[in-house]
Parts: C-alpha cells; sequence; structure tokens
C-alpha cells in the first residue's frame, strides 16, 4: 500500500446500542487514527453522521466526503460503519 496518503475518516453511528457495544464515534476514530497511523497516512478530515440511518440516503457528512474526493482533497477515503 502506497503511504503518505491524505486521507478522510467516514463515521456512523444510528444507534444506542452501537455506542453500548463500544462503537461510538470516538471508539471508531480512535481505532481508524490507529491504522492510519500505523499506515503512514495522513488524516485531513473526519466526517461523523450521528444518529442517521445509512438506508434513507440523507447522510450530509457522507455527501460532504464524496464532494471532497471530487474535488481531489482527498487521495483516498476509509469508511467505517461497526
Amino acid at each position: 500500500m502506497t503511504n503518505n496518503l491524505n486521507i478522510a475518516l467516514y463515521i456512523l453511528v444510528r444507534t444506542e446500542r452501537q455506542v453500548r457495544e463500544n462503537a461510538s464515534l470516538a471508539d471508531q476514530q480512535k481505532t481508524l487514527s490507529k491504522w492510519a497511523s500505523e499506515n503512514g497516512h495522513n488524516i485531513i478530515k473526519v466526517y461523523q453522521d450521528a444518529g442517521v440511518s445509512g438506508f434513507k440516503g440523507n447522510r450530509p457528512q457522507f455527501e460532504k466526503m464524496l464532494n471532497d474526493i471530487e474535488l481531489g482533497q482527498i487521495n483516498l477515503d476509509c469508511v467505517c460503519c461497526l
């Protein structure tokens, strides 16, 4: 894998159950930040949607991330939904 990529993290928490099962926004960000650091990547932005259903398609931060990718601000997106 190529090192030193500018990446974005997209973190989604839909339910309180996820928070109870250690999949809170903070837990996910910690896990992904560790992975990025271990792989030499630069996290340039973290996008978070809390309490938003992925099925309804209304995820404002996800849409913003896609737009930033299209603008070339991000080399790689790292999506995590635990």
